[in-house]
């Protein structure tokens, strides 16, 4: 095992450097575990007025601790799961293999599974956060998703794959289907494809950035809160609100 100590440091001075008594340099130095660049110029850049000379030190150390027996172990090799992805003309399923590896047009192909698949994320806003195209869980993985739909939610092969873990996509195989001329969003074309900026029209969504324009427009313009300040024990309210999938009506919203 090592220890590797990382330096990246800047100083600045208002003095030039004849009144510093020092002339500009430039060093590197190399040793069997270490490297380290250093430099003193003239400064002429404009992140600060007044600033005439910049000091720098970038490098790194490596110090090697003293060996200890360790456990090791073997990590079975993953399984990377197969996904229906189309129908041929006798109705018979299609599927793919997904995997971080696979070529362009494959990778791309988008996988699509019911709505309810994001319940389980939605229900633990304490370690899932759902925003409009991503799905994070904390720091431990991220993947992107189409999440513009009314039915449906979509994932690229690839990323399915390359985002989740195994036992992460063995719950997402349960909720696949069959896409039956379904296609990603206008939504996740324009971004993706066209490079645009494109906001979303599912309706949870367009509420939640709606809400919070609204607050910080109102705000802005009158210098105080339309709106209360969420509790922090309520917070997690407004990100994991969702619209129900198979009847509007069930959160009062038949009649708008």
């Amino acid at each position: 095992m090592a220890l590797v100590v990382f330096v990246d440091s800047f100083r600045f001075s208002q003095q030039c450097l004849e009144s510093l008594s020092s002339e500009e340099a430039r060093e590197v130095k190399n040793g069997n575990n270490y490297r380290y660049d250093y430099c003193l110029l003239s400064y002429t850049g404009s992140l600060e007025k007044g600033i005439k000379t910049m000091g720098r030190v970038v490098g790194k150390k490596i110090i090697f601790l003293k060996p200890f027996p360790m456990e090791t172990h073997t990590r079975s090799k993953e399984n990377f799961q197969s996904f229906i992805v189309g129908s041929n003309d006798e109705g018979q399923e299609i599927k793919y293999a997904c995997g971080p590896n696979l070529d362009i047009p494959t990778y791309l192909t988008p996988v699509f599974f019911r709505k309810e698949v994001l319940h389980k994320y939605y229900s633990n806003p304490e370690l899932y956060k759902v925003e409009d195209g991503h799905l994070w869980c904390g720091r431990l993985w991220h993947t992107a998703i189409d999440n513009d739909h009314d039915d449906c939610v979509a994932v690229y092969l690839g990323d399915l794959g390359r985002d989740l873990r195994e036992t992460e996509r063995n719950y997402w195989l349960s909720q696949n289907i069959t896409p039956y001329g379904k296609r990603i969003s206008k939504t996740e074309f324009a971004r993706s494809f066209m490079g645009e900026w494109c906001d979303s029209t599912s309706i949870e969504l367009v509420f939640k950035r709606k809400y919070m324009e609204f607050k910080k427009t109102f705000h802005k313009t009158h210098g105080w809160d339309f709106f209360l300040h969420l509790h922090e024990d309520d917070e997690h309210c407004l990100e994991s609100m969702y619209l129900p999938e198979n009847n509007i009506a069930e959160v009062g919203l038949s009649n708008f």
